[in-house]
């Protein structure tokens, strides 16, 4: 790594940081971009190996939290953008207010700012704030380093001193060897400074750290989830099919360090991989594929909206398939089967009698049942009805994105001793009397 020092010497840039050689045309000619790898000027970054020219830019985008230049970030997305006014044209509209505005965002800041160091405390394990301002003292006085804040992190050590009731700013240099107050860690070298001397996760940790809180240390927003892993956890419900095509992956092989790393501090002990969709049903050796990974299991049925598109022959050889594979090795359940009339045209006989035969196959093979439904409450209750006709009030149910009224809920919950809801992100966009 290199010297604290040497990376010191560098000033603050807003250059696009380079990431590879090659060859661009400026007005007409062709001249070849250095690697920063390569560049023998370039300092290396304290926090990872990289060289960039542009220090500032560098820690910023990889190492700092978003909000800690909040004037090159967007505050829409929560992000630093190297070419904000591009990003603003691209992605958001004219009226909206993604680009800092003290008036508007600046109290969020401080507050952001005031999560952040009281963090820093809590992982060097010192007091708030004294202690905190004593420790970097004592590592800033290791560095031989006169800079000025600019002006644009003046304004923002004039704003967070405001805010919190702190002492006013006397001068504008950080000089070496001096009790630095708190306001000098906005200086972005002092805080990759610091962050230097913490362990690796607990600087991913900070990266993404986001809290509110006052001066006094009261939160004002959501607390940040800070796991002490690795933790076990299970996923009853994920489509592996849709995965591999929207990741671009050929097989759970690439997937299978997903939300397991050491960084997530988390260990997945067991999942169902749900398919509901005949064309993607595996076949015996992607079964044998899938079955190395022990703490992958199956769910196989056959979609409502499988059964409004098929044919009646198609759905019997679907459903004598269903009958087979409710047999295969480390299949748990039944499902997605249900009701849905989301499509144009349906069938809703033809969904109950299809959903119905999959419930009698569930109850023969003593198998927990997945249920989809997607409308409204009657469609709800004609499906509860046939759960109570076909199942055992004992009977496993998992109710997939259950979305209908309370009323609904206490019914099936007070018949079947075995029933577990699934909960959706749509709950956000419904009448609250709906569920109450």
């Amino acid at each position: 790594m290199a010297s604290i020092e040497r990376e010191l010497e560098y000033d603050v840039r807003d250059e696009i940081e380079l990431e590879g050689n090659r060859t661009v045309v400026i007005m007409g000619n062709e001249m070849e971009v250095l690697d920063e790898l390569e560049d023998p000027k370039a300092p290396q970054c304290i926090l990872c190996p990289l060289k960039a020219r542009h220090p500032a830019r560098h820690a910023l985008d990889k190492h700092l939290p978003w909000y800690c230049s909040p004037q090159t970030a967007c505050w829409s997305c929560s992000k630093q953008e190297r070419r904000l006014e591009y990003h603003g044209r691209e992605h958001h509209t004219a009226e909206e207010r993604f680009q800092w505005d003290e008036d508007e965002y600046g109290e969020s800041w401080v507050q952001l700012m005031n999560g952040l160091f009281r963090e820093l405390a809590v992982m060097n394990n010192v007091e708030y704030p004294e202690g905190l301002m004593r420790y970097v003292s004592e590592i800033m006085a290791e560095v031989r380093t006169n800079r000025n804040f600019t002006e644009q992190e003046l304004s923002l050590v004039r704003l967070f001193n405001q805010l919190n009731n702190y002492p006013a700013l006397q001068g504008k240099k950080l000089k070496s060897k001096a009790v630095y107050s708190l306001h000098s860690l906005i200086h972005w070298k002092v805080l990759v400074i610091v962050l230097s001397k913490l362990q690796s996760d607990q600087q991913h940790w900070l990266k993404t750290f986001e809290e509110y809180k006052s001066a006094a240390g009261i939160p004002l927003g959501p607390l940040a989830i800070k796991l002490s892993g690795p933790i076990s956890i299970a996923d009853s419900h994920f489509h592996l099919d849709t995965l591999l095509v929207r990741t671009g992956c050929s097989g759970f092989h690439e997937l299978s360090d997903f939300g397991t790393r050491e960084y997530y501090k988390t260990c997945m002990m067991f999942m169902v991989a749900n398919f509901c969709f005949p064309s993607s049903w595996p076949n015996s050796s992607q079964r044998t594929e899938l079955r190395k990974t022990p703490s992958v299991h199956f769910s196989f049925g056959i979609h409502p909206r499988t059964v409004n598109s098929s044919s009646s022959s198609n759905l019997q050889r679907h459903l004598a398939d269903l009958e087979y594979l409710v047999k295969s090795s480390r299949t748990v359940a039944i499902g997605e089967c249900g009701l849905d009339t989301s499509d144009r045209n349906i069938n809703l006989s033809k969904q109950i009698e299809y959903l119905e035969k999959q419930l009698q196959l569930a109850v023969k093979n003593s198998l927990p049942v997945v249920i989809h439904c997607r409308g409204n409450d009657a469609l709800h209750l004609t499906l509860l009805t046939s759960l109570v006709n076909c199942c055992p009030k004992e009977q496993k149910i998992h109710w997939h994105c259950f979305t209908s009224s309370q009323e609904i809920y206490s019914t099936a919950s007070g018949h079947f001793i075995n029933l577990v809801f699934g909960i959706t992100p749509l709950y956000l966009w419904q009448p609250l009397s709906k569920y109450s």
